[in-house]
């Protein structure tokens, strides 16, 4: 008596099976013809390199997010731009690695067209956002009032808003290949020709205006959701602190003082150490060393408020 089964079917099992099978078979025919059809799928000329980057190691690598990623980079880099979504499964039940497989086989069909690169670098091999996403939220809707002093703070505003926009999808979607390459692509140190140094990534935003108020346009090297982001010499970094003179009237005693705030650096820490960070020893020293400070950029950064009083050369923090 022959045995026969139930079968449990559902759209994207459907979908995909076939589709694979397309895609597999598809993808000898494209590889067998690749110089007949190159006018179809691609403008350039030979092998176009792309390459995803990952602060991590051959162990602690996602490569299946890599791997997604080069695909959308060959989406970007064909004729058609609808390629890619007409290869990606998106069905409800879709999963990771219908995605992973589905972005091989598209590279795989691709691959006379152009070569694959994943670089492991070092990097943050995590990150931790404290607070609610509640108070990103707030964060991102406060630079609207930024858009009413001009012209200026109106462009700040606009590089800061995809920067917050990360930090949201941050909570909302930590595995995901944009949250990844967010936080791998912060900055990036390049030697120059020139002998300066300088820095690309999302974090030159914060570098809108020098000490003077004055905005330093240069050359965008990044691009973060549509907006672009400059390069700037490491020298030209400036201080992260700001400072503002206040008379203290201690009893009839007027006392002439600066008070400094702003971010003055960072204590790296082994994994299980408390958070701590570096605290400027005075305020004459925050003020009359700038340059050193702008050494110390190059190697450390951080966010802490430290405000000082200073009578007649003797400060006193406070906290």
């Amino acid at each position: 008596m022959p045995v026969t089964f139930s079968v449990v079917n559902h759209p994207a099992t459907t979908w995909k099976v076939s589709k694979f099978s397309i895609l597999t078979q598809i993808s000898f025919f494209i590889n067998a013809n690749a110089k007949e059809l190159r006018s179809f799928f691609v403008a350039h000329d030979g092998k176009k390199e792309l390459t995803v980057f990952e602060a991590a190691d051959l162990e602690s690598a996602n490569i299946g997010a890599l791997t997604q990623q080069l695909a959308e980079l060959v989406s970007k880099n064909v004729k058609d731009p609808e390629l890619g979504d007409w290869i990606m499964p998106s069905f409800s039940t879709t999963t990771d690695t219908d995605r992973v497989v589905a972005s091989v086989l598209f590279m795989g069909a691709m691959q006379k067209y152009f070569s694959y690169g994943m670089c492991l670098t070092c990097g943050i091999p995590s990150v931790t956002l404290l607070g609610e996403i509640s108070d990103w939220e707030a964060i991102l809707m406060r630079l609207d009032r930024l858009d009413q002093l001009g012209k200026e703070p109106t462009e700040f505003a606009e590089m800061l808003r995809p920067i917050l926009q990360h930090m949201i999808l941050s909570f909302e979607k930590p595995e995901d290949a944009r949250v990844t390459r967010f936080w791998s692509t912060i900055a990036t140190r390049n030697p120059a020709d020139s002998g300066t140094d300088y820095i690309t990534g999302w974090i030159t935003a914060f570098c809108f205006w020098n000490e003077e108020g004055k905005p330093k346009y240069r050359s965008t090297t990044h691009v973060l959701a549509g907006v672009a982001y400059p390069s700037v010499d490491i020298d030209d970094v400036p201080l992260g602190v700001a400072s503002v003179p206040v008379k203290i009237n201690d009893h009839g005693n007027i006392i002439s003082s600066m008070m400094v705030a702003g971010s003055f650096g960072i204590q790296v820490t082994t994994k299980t150490q408390e958070s701590s960070t570096e605290k400027t020893s005075s305020a004459k020293e925050a003020i009359e060393a700038r340059e050193e400070e702008k050494k110390a950029l190059r190697h450390e950064c951080g966010f802490e408020i430290e405000c000082v009083y200073e009578e007649l050369g003797h400060i006193i923090p406070y906290y």
